[in-house]
């Protein structure tokens, strides 16, 4: 099994979102005193011998030309260089979009579910309670109301769909695990490699300030009950396999990383 992260594009976001400290809360300030930090958005490619799977999509490389509504292009301004599009990416590894079998997909918030359309012969595993509470949300006609989800990164095949419920594993040494909090279902991936085991928990745990030493909550979050057992969770799983914690936005971590076309196994 090889695995390779695509760096797949750069949002820009208001620092204070990322870390609330406990008794704080997040709001968002006036733009003139918002301060942005560059956020990596990235996908990760598995070759297995099973079959070649796809662990999220970024962003949708038009979200700042209209296919994001105006509120979300200010609140989440994202940067999409040639190298970093998303079939780029999967070209420095060799893979052409037909060669993906399976998507998975951590929930369909906007920087992880806007490319799923280039897969149309792909299986695509998302969570159930996500997936549904997300069409309710963008069924809404004020698209204001519909969270961090974006109408046309639903607008793909249900014979291609398939709603996860419980914890699995999809193929040898990959396991789907479940991590509710920031979102109704968020599928966080386990995998088990020759010598070591790398946890993805998405945007469970944004960064590794979110979980070392102690929890703390971020500025998006549906059920904060759920947030922090999700944390929790990944405490335990990171002690019982000695593995490794591959956090999703925080750019330092991001730049210590191997990242296509390099690989792990």
């Amino acid at each position: 099994m090889k695995v390779f992260i695509l760096d797949t594009g750069t949002l820009h976001c208001d620092r204070d979102m990322f870390v609330i400290e406990k008794g704080r809360t997040y709001r968002a300030r006036p733009e003139e005193e918002t301060v942005r930090i560059p956020v990596p958005v990235f996908a990760v490619l598995i070759q297995h011998e099973s079959g070649t799977l796809l662990f999220d999509t970024g962003c949708n490389k038009r979200a700042m030309e209209g296919y994001w509504p105006e509120h979300l292009r200010r609140s989440f301004p994202v940067s999409i260089s040639p190298e970093q599009d998303l079939l780029h990416q999967l070209s420095l590894c060799n893979t052409r979009p037909e060669d993906i079998s399976t998507l998975l997909i951590s929930h369909m918030h906007l920087d992880h579910a806007g490319n799923i359309r280039l897969f149309p012969n792909a299986d695509v595993y998302v969570g159930r309670k996500d997936y549904e509470y997300g069409k309710t949300l963008i069924s809404d006609p004020d698209v204001r109301k519909h969270g961090a989800y974006i109408a046309e990164d639903f607008h793909f095949s249900t014979e291609q769909l398939h709603l996860v419920e419980s914890e699995f594993s999809i193929m040898e040494g990959v396991e789907l695990i479940s991590l509710p909090g920031h979102a109704p279902e968020v599928l966080g991936l386990i995998l088990h490699l020759k010598n070591r085991v790398l946890i993805f928990p998405q945007d469970s745990i944004y960064t590794p300030d979110n979980f070392e030493p102690t929890g703390k909550a971020s500025g998006i979050v549906h059920d904060m009950q759920a947030y922090f057992d999700s944390i929790e969770k990944v405490r335990i799983l990171k002690d019982r396999y000695n593995a490794e914690i591959i956090f999703p936005h925080h750019q330092g971590f991001f730049e210590s990383l191997k990242k296509a076309p390099q690989w792990y196994e």
